[in-house]
């Protein structure tokens, strides 16, 4: 064990924000380096009030908003709050072309 330390025989209880980031951004399996990583970014979100369904949210979102930015779990913790409920750039875009057209 590095650094003296002994992990614990008890499995760690289930955190759903950090299972919910795994989940988003297709983690197969995470490594104690990936685990950090992770660890950070879950506090991260902790801490601004997310849950499961926020962090799926705000990723596809970010996703529509942002195409050709890098999503990573840390640049989703730091634009959740321009992430919030609004109309994405895109949807705006859609709304106007098919108004346009005369579709509403």
């Amino acid at each position: 064990m590095a650094h003296g330390k002994k992990k614990s025989a008890e499995p760690r209880p289930r955190n759903p924000i950090f299972d919910t980031i795994v989940e988003v951004f297709g983690y197969k399996t995470v490594t104690e380096r990936d685990g950090k990583y992770l660890g950070v970014a879950s506090a991260e979100l902790t801490q601004k009030g997310a849950t499961p369904g926020e962090i799926r949210r705000r990723h596809r979102r970010y996703r529509l908003d942002h195409p050709s930015w890098e999503l990573t779990p840390m640049s989703l913790a730091k634009y959740w709050d321009s992430l919030a409920e609004k109309k994405s750039r895109v949807a705006e875009s859609n709304e106007e072309f098919l108004k346009a057209l005369g579709v509403e």
